[in-house]
């Protein structure tokens, strides 16, 4: 095992393993230091670990039988008998108890001459206390009895100048006699220092000064150890039982107060799964056997005309489904493709669009999909995890899923500090934009307003920043270009309005079968036609004096038409037909104004690497320039797990959902796998076997100033209605859940001008939870909302 910030050209594998090999060690293990990073925190754990006695080279000098785990080997038998790393999983010190286990089993563990150089960077100093405090919560529960001897011996030098200053102060001893006591104290530390800076290697910077970071670091870390044996570990909060055993932090009392606070929230916010559409029952489903059925086209076989071609057609009406694609789907398309190894042999192998997130209060899709029995085999991703150039990680499963609770929960976790914001009156003043989410006094007020602008104004803390920045890119825009309207849409959407929390689901299995093939059956026992590779080039009035309400759809005849392709395919479409732009030219102009957004890049790679079996399936990252997230597909897609064990190795995916301008597909291709071998060890120096790269723009732009131009679901050409994730609705929703949504209020649109019954829809609360309180004066506003806009009533969804 070697983490994600040690420089592998650091690391001499062969020296590192040679004494299992020989069967002199069940473990070995090589005491690191660290060399990079310019803020205090790396300042502070660089001077820790290099000029104190808490040097892990010092300290294999004293004791080798111990083992920390940022670079160490394991023979395989030993692990097994250990009972492997799964049962380390619930210890906060897994690498102690490790070497605990293996020497009560009569096993050598034994350091070794090699010395790791840690890459770790961008700390702020609060984090490396909390690193260093679970290490020593480690010691607590596992070792006590050492605890004592941290301020009488590794941070002694402070406290025994203070007591000799204080003592000469009060005349207990004399000044001389207290100033040989502080020389002798310093001098030993500065000896202890310049000895753990030679073992540890040479070392730059003022001594006096990474002794006195160090002390100061170790003494604090030491103190929030000792005071609580709460932890929050990979943003989980834990207690340290003894021995370093990890359980949940359970209070009863808290629990009962959080219960309470819960109910409340949702009671203010109406319920979180609110229907908007208003049903007549005394309209009939369908019509009559009477006469032709109606016949309706819908144009894309993503999710959104996946769904409007299926209520449809449940309604007895006779549904074409065109898609361009020779595969159905959209973004959960999936297809065969041909790929040349690197060494000359072609494959033909199963390819997808790319790994989608099924979030639980995706009320819509879920419905869709749990009725075809296709949601129950999805399977929890367990955690919703980014990942920091350092290596920490901030993950949401143990938070809070209430809204607004989550907030604190996130202060909790250290997303973000209630002190930064506190402290912080720009800051202060705007973090409530959030929770008072209007659907006409936000994008008035915000839809000019850039995220990069907004945090610029409202001096967001680091980790808050990070956290919202990796939040925005995944609707395919950057800092400077997401509209802070649409954001704080979006986080209303998938944070402040439910109380699902930000853990989602994901198929059991390749796209293809988990659910394009039931999909396809579905439809055909429902009666549409399906036609793949069926591109759309023109819509058209069926008549020129406007007597037949029809359309013609490439001079096919249908009595309505529910255009669901992307927005790319969608402006195309609008340009091309003249005629309908000629007699209803405002529905054709917002159309031909759609954009799509920046384009986005799903590298799929065959690797000869095997990943760590404790990596997530899925993580976020903190980009550098072009990395976004890592999906290991061998694990949940059927096709490429085959893959990987007939040929040794892993399928992973490299996401970039904002790629910035000038890059070509080289650099972007180059740029992806370099940024994930630095994040990932364990791919330097890997074989790439097979890759394909999709690079596309063909997602719905949310940029700054394009929230009022955006049309909606209906438009005023008779018997034309639109749907996609491209869509304005009439309720917060976005990505496949806005697909759907829009699929469905499509449909309901064809219905109505049936004279049938709607579907009924589902929809998170329209407004936020502070949206309808009192504005409290405010010193530094990013922008002002207009309070009569936050004052008009919302009308229910047609």
């Amino acid at each position: 095992n070697v983490d994600s910030d040690v420089d592998l050209q650091s690391v001499d594998l062969d020296r590192l393993v040679a004494p299992l090999v020989a069967g002199d060690a069940a473990a070995t293990w090589a005491p690191f230091v660290e060399r990079a990073g310019d803020t205090l925190g790396d300042r502070a754990s660089r001077a820790l670990l290099c000029s104190s006695l808490q040097s892990f080279v010092v300290l294999c000098g004293l004791d080798q039988r111990s083992l920390v785990g940022k670079c160490f080997a394991v023979r395989v038998d030993a692990l097994r008998s250990a009972g492997g790393f799964e049962a380390l999983s619930r210890h906060l010190g897994e690498d102690v108890e490790l070497a605990r286990r293996l020497r009560e089993q009569g096993h050598s563990v034994r350091a070794v001459a090699v010395r790791p150089i840690s890459r770790a960077s961008g700390r702020d100093f609060a984090a490396v206390v909390r690193r260093y405090a679970r290490w020593l919560a480690v010691v607590r529960a596992q070792r006590p009895w050492l605890m004592v001897s941290y301020p009488l011996l590794l941070f002694a030098t402070l406290p025994l100048c203070a007591c000799a200053l204080l003592l000469a102060a009060r005349g207990d001893v004399r000044w001389w006699q207290a100033a040989a006591a502080a020389g002798v104290a310093l001098g030993a530390r500065a000896l202890v220092g310049l000895g753990a800076r030679r073992v540890a290697g040479a070392q730059r910077g003022s001594l006096a000064y990474d002794v006195l970071l160090s002390d100061v670091l170790l003494a604090l870390a030491w103190a929030r150890a000792l005071i609580s044996r709460r932890i929050n570990w990979r943003g989980r909060w834990q207690r340290v039982e003894p021995g370093g055993i990890l359980a949940p932090d359970r209070r009863p009392a808290l629990l009962a107060l959080r219960r309470l606070l819960a109910r409340g929230i949702e009671r203010a916010l109406g319920g979180y799964r609110q229907p908007i559409v208003e049903i007549d029952t005394s309209l009939p489903l369908a019509r009559s056997g009477d006469g032709k059925p109606r016949r309706v086209a819908v144009i894309g076989g993503g999710i959104a005309g996946i769904t409007a071609a299926s209520t449809l057609a449940q309604r007895g009406m006779a549904v074409t489904l065109l898609e361009k694609n020779e595969h159905l789907g959209g973004k959960i398309g999936a297809w065969r493709e041909r790929l040349v190894d690197d060494e000359g042999v072609a494959h033909e192998v199963d390819m997808e669009h790319g790994f989608h997130a099924f979030f639980r209060h995706y009320y819509n899709l879920d419905a869709f999909l749990s009725r075809l029995g296709l949601r129950q085999s999805m399977k929890s991703i367990g955690d919703y995890v980014i990942i920091e150039r350092g290596g920490e990680q901030i993950g949401f499963a143990e938070l809070d899923t209430a809204p607004l609770l989550n907030m604190f929960s996130m202060a909790r976790a250290g997303i973000f500090s209630w002190r930064d914001v506190l402290e912080s009156r720009p800051t202060l003043d705007n973090m409530d934009a959030f929770l008072r989410y209007d659907p006409v006094a936000t994008p008035a007020a915000y839809d000019g307003v850039s995220f990069a602008e907004f945090a610029d104004k409202a001096r967001l803390p680091r980790r808050l920043r990070l956290a919202f920045s990796t939040f925005a890119r995944a609707f395919f825009a950057d800092e400077q270009r997401m509209s802070m309207a649409e954001l704080i849409k979006s986080f209303h959407f998938y944070y402040l309005s439910n109380d699902a929390g930000l853990i989602y689901d994901y198929p059991d299995d390749d796209y293809e079968r988990a659910l394009l093939r039931p999909l396809r059956e579905h439809l055909a026992q429902v009666g549409v036609t399906l036609r793949l590779g069926a591109g759309v080039g023109v819509i058209a009035p069926a008549s020129d004096d406007g007597g037949d309400d029809a359309l013609l759809v490439d001079g096919e005849r249908f009595d309505d038409v529910v255009l669901a392709c992307d927005v790319v395919g969608a402006r195309a479409i609008a340009e091309g037909s003249s005629a309908l732009a000629g007699r209803y030219p405002r529905a054709l102009a917002a159309l031909r104004a759609l954009r799509p957004s920046q384009r986005y890049a799903v590298l799929r790679v065959f690797s000869d690497a095997e990943l760590p079996a404790d990596m997530p399936l899925f993580v976020i990252t903190e980009r550098e320039q072009v990395l976004d997230a890592v999906a290991v597909v061998s694990r949940v897609n059927g096709s490429a797990q085959r893959w990987s064990e007939r040929h040794g190795g892993c399928v992973y995916e490299l996401h970039c959902y904002a790629v910035p301008d000038g890059l070509d597909e080289r650099e972007v291709r180059d740029g992806l796998l370099a940024e994930a071998e630095r994040a990932l060890p364990a791919l330097r120096g890997q074989r790439v076997r097979l890759e394909h790269l999709q690079l596309n723009a063909n997602f719905a732009a949310f940029h700054v100033g394009m929230a009022s131009a955006r049309p909606g679901v209906e438009t005023d050409v008779p018997g034309l209605f639109l749907a996609g994730d491209w869509v304005a609705l009439p309720r917060p929703a976005m990505l496949m859940e806005a697909a759907c949504m829009s699929g469905l209020l499509a449909a309901n649109g064809v219905l109505a001008r049936t004279g049938l019954r709607r579907e009924q829809v589902y929809a998170v609360p329209a407004r936020g939870l502070m949206a309808s309180w009192p504005m409290p004066p405010k010193r530094y506003p990013v922008v002002a909302l207009a309070k009569e806009a936050r004052q008009r009533p919302l009308a229910k969804a047609r």
